[in-house]
């Protein structure tokens, strides 16, 4: 049409009728209209050379289409004409006016756009204020804004929220709260308005800290009763943090307060008391909110139920809820029926979630991979690993064909149960069938292997990784770290250590707490000691059973200082210390000879209210016998006694050894027939004792008052040896060894030296040979047993 009009218009000059502003302004807005600048322009142009003046249309219209172009330079030349002859802008057109002048920049010309808005227009400072908003020159609304309040003007709430968004998202949340502060003290009965509007701007701008304490305190003190935009923004921003007990008290304040949370604020509440482990809470909001009409259409809200229902093991709520919306809609969502599968999965309920499946298959819609893994998982939860290939081949005759994930989750599942064959098994099909290794499969397959100390395997995996696209992380040079160590490889332990560092891998804990112990088993404690100090500089704290193993090699190497500086050090952290540790240093001090600090060790021990047990009064005893102080060993038996605890021989003995190795032999003697009066016989510790004590008198009529001792006990085999054809009881020996060897604390081997010392005393060597063939037979001594060269046969013992 506009076209038509232009030849119209030209016709109009060829025949020298002259136009009127009428024309020349409906010319002007139809090119307007079609977008034509150029040609409104040569219109405009033509119109003043015609000596027709503008009017407010023709400015007006001009103004627009060159601020379409954001021609600038125009429009203000344009706009000073206009406002010379008297016209003056409309609202909007000053709105998209300094928009324009905003996006480029222009300060000085937004500075006297506003003074013509003042000056000229006669507007007061909140209608200023609003178009300056409504034209994104933020900054001067809010001077504006300020200039309003002190006028008097009523806040309007929608032009203080888009200010202060315009700071927030450009970071400058000081101008926003020296803005908020000066409202405060000069606009009175707007406080709730500003803390809501602060509490927003936080919010919007990502400190959800801030918003939540100007929250708390505004709350404290009474001062607002909140609004549905503010609650939904820092409800949905707690939800975005995982902070749901903040989006739990938030959604129970706008409760009370009678704000009516909308639908998404509702289903966003359900899914928080879902994961924090409320089913039943979220399933009361959902029958609440559909009370009041609200209907949830996303099935997600009924998963995220029924799935909290499963964790908690409470498959039958899951259930019910399940039921009840079978009532409501003649299908079920498939999400739905598979998020019950999983819910009878968590609890290993492996028919229930089998009927399920049977039942999806009947009625639709048809089941998933997902279906499929969750019914899997039933079995494996109820340890029924041994059904579970039943079960893929019954899936299999109903047309499932087996997936990758399914793969995966059997694979895990044997490996937790660290059935290393399954799991090789399925590596080596899933590989077969085509499927690729992923980066948790190499975990898994690594970690178990380690596990078994399979070496070959881990290295070849470890090998397999690098062709396939894959590197080793921390998690699997961890694993290799604890192989290494625990077959006591160190080297290729510090070798793997060099390889993290060469990775550019940060080491964690474990990988610190595996090179730590490998140090302790290596001897080197001094170096462990280190990477402990370097873990404390990294922010990484070692576990307690890393200190136990520094402590214990320590203590083995007698370094007290160092091991009593650690145990100290753990003291003063307020650590809860177990038995074990007091244990260990009470060994240490007894072995270096401290007694002294032993017995004082077992008053600390109390202090920290750690109960001691007849193994700490066993430890204190042969403290005190290695002393030279069986008096006080045998004060420690008597007050066990005095407390009634059922004792075995193993205090009996530490006193008994502690008379013997004082020479006091007779009290040793009669210490052991009050035991045999106390209800007690005499067993391998005993014998032990005085077998060793024999070995170690000065003359032979000594030794042979101590095994007749044992004779009078019924244990008559060392005297025999002594005294008879030794030969004979060879045999005795071999069955007595076969029954120490399951006993604990080195039975066997204490009393085989102590018999072979015994045998030597008495120059019974051929028979002390026999003896020592025997423990090789019976794994007491090592085989890797060699002669001295000379053919000494005395120097082998």
């Amino acid at each position: 049409m506009i076209k038509e009009a232009a030849e119209l218009m030209s016709e109009m000059l060829n025949a020298g009728v002259k136009p009127t502003l009428r024309t020349f302004s409906a010319m002007i807005c139809g090119y307007a209209k079609a977008g034509n600048r150029v040609e409104a322009e040569k219109t405009f142009n033509c119109m003043l050379r015609a000596g027709i003046k503008p009017d407010h249309l023709a400015y007006s219209v001009m103004l627009d289409i060159l601020l379409r172009f954001s021609d600038s330079g125009k429009v203000m030349k344009l706009y000073q004409e206009m406002v010379l002859n008297i016209f003056k802008p409309d609202h909007a057109l000053y709105e998209v006016m300094l928009r324009v002048l905003k996006k480029e920049n222009r300060e000085e010309d937004i500075h006297r756009v506003v003074k013509d808005m003042e000056e000229l227009c006669g507007m007061n400072a909140r209608v200023i204020c609003s178009i300056l908003f409504k034209g994104e020159c933020f900054d001067h609304a809010a001077n504006m804004l300020r200039l309003a309040i002190s006028q008097g003007c009523e806040l309007d709430r929608e032009n203080l929220l888009s200010i202060l968004g315009s700071y927030g998202s450009s970071g400058r949340l000081s101008e926003a709260r020296k803005l908020l502060d000066f409202l405060r003290e000069h606009s009175c009965g707007s406080h709730q308005l500003i803390n809501k509007s602060l509490i927003i701007m936080l919010c919007k701008a990502d400190q959800l800290d801030d918003a939540l304490r100007e929250y708390s305190e505004a709350r404290d003190f009474g001062l607002f009763c909140g609004s549905l935009t503010m609650y939904e923004s820092l409800f949905q921003h707690c939800e975005e943090n995982e902070l749901f007990a903040e989006a739990s008290q938030i959604f129970s304040d706008m409760r009370f307060y009678g704000v009516e949370p909308s639908n998404n604020l509702s289903q966003g509440m359900v899914h928080a008391y879902s994961t924090m482990g409320f089913p039943e809470t979220a399933y009361y909001l959902i029958e609440q909110s559909e009370e009041k009409g609200l209907l949830f259409d996303d099935t997600s809200i009924y998963t995220s139920v029924i799935e909290a229902y499963g964790r908690l093991k409470l498959e039958q709520k899951a259930e019910s809820l399940v039921g009840s919306l079978r009532q409501k809609s003649t299908m079920v969502d498939r999400k739905v029926w598979n998020a019950l599968i999983h819910a009878y999965a968590a609890s290993g309920c492996y028919e229930r979630a089998r009927a399920i499946f049977n039942t999806i298959m009947r009625d639709g819609p048809p089941p998933t991979v997902d279906s499929i893994n969750g019914l899997m998982q039933a079995l494996i939860v109820d340890g029924r690993l041994d059904e579970l290939y039943v079960g893929i081949q019954e899936l299999q005759d109903m047309g499932f064909k087996r997936n990758k994930s399914l793969i995966m989750l059997m694979l895990d599942a044997f490996a937790h149960a660290g059935n290393i064959f399954e799991v090789k098994k399925i590596y080596n099909g899933m590989k077969a069938a085509g499927y690729f290794p992923t980066m948790h499969l190499y975990r898994t397959m690594i970690g178990l292997l380690a596990k078994g100390k399979r070496v070959r395997d881990v290295e070849a995996m470890v090998s397999e990784m690098e062709p396939a696209g894959f590197k080793p992380d921390l998690s699997i040079w961890n694993s290799m770290l604890k192989l290494y160590t625990g077959i006591g490889d160190f080297k290729k332990t510090a070798q793997a250590y060099q390889l993290i560092q060469e990775a550019g891998l940060k080491p964690d804990e474990d990988t610190y707490n595996t090179l730590i112990l490998m140090y302790c088993r290596d001897r080197g404690p001094e170096e462990g000691l280190s990477l402990m100090h370097e873990m404390g500089r990294v922010g990484l704290e070692p576990k307690l059973d890393t200190y136990k193993s520094l402590i214990s090699t320590f203590g083995k190497l007698l370094l007290l200082e160092q091991a009593e500086e650690l145990f100290e050090g753990l003291l003063s952290k307020e650590c809860k210390l177990d038995r074990s540790f007091y244990h260990l240093m009470m060994k240490m001090y007894r072995n270096s000879g401290n007694h002294s600090k032993a017995e004082k060790l077992l008053g600390a021990m109390k202090e920290a209210g750690v109960e001691p047990t007849i193994a700490t009064m066993h430890l204190l005893m042969v403290s005190y016998g290695g002393s030279g102080q069986p008096e006080e060993a045998e004060k420690v038996l008597d007050n066990l006694k005095v407390v009634g605890l059922s004792l075995s021989t193993s205090p009996y003995s530490s006193v008994i050894d502690a008379y013997l190795k004082n020479g006091d032999y007779n009290i040793a003697i009669q210490k052991l027939m009050e035991m045999k009066k106390d209800g007690l016989e005499p067993d391998h510790r005993i014998w032990t004792c005085f077998v060793r004590a024999a070995s170690l008198s000065q003359c032979t009529s000594e030794a042979i008052v101590l095994l007749k001792a044992l004779q009078d006990t019924g244990f008559s085999l060392p005297i025999n040896f002594s005294q008879k054809n030794q030969t004979l009881y060879v045999s005795e020996v071999d069955n007595f060894l076969e029954k120490l060897g399951p006993l604990e604390d080195n039975a066997a081997f204490y009393f085989i030296n102590g018999l072979e010392d015994l045998l030597w005393a008495f120059e019974l060597r051929a028979t002390a040979s026999w003896v020592f063939q025997l423990a090789v037979k019976w794994s007491i001594y090592r085989h890797d047993v060699f002669r001295v060269a000379e053919k000494d046969w005395g120097a082998d013992f």
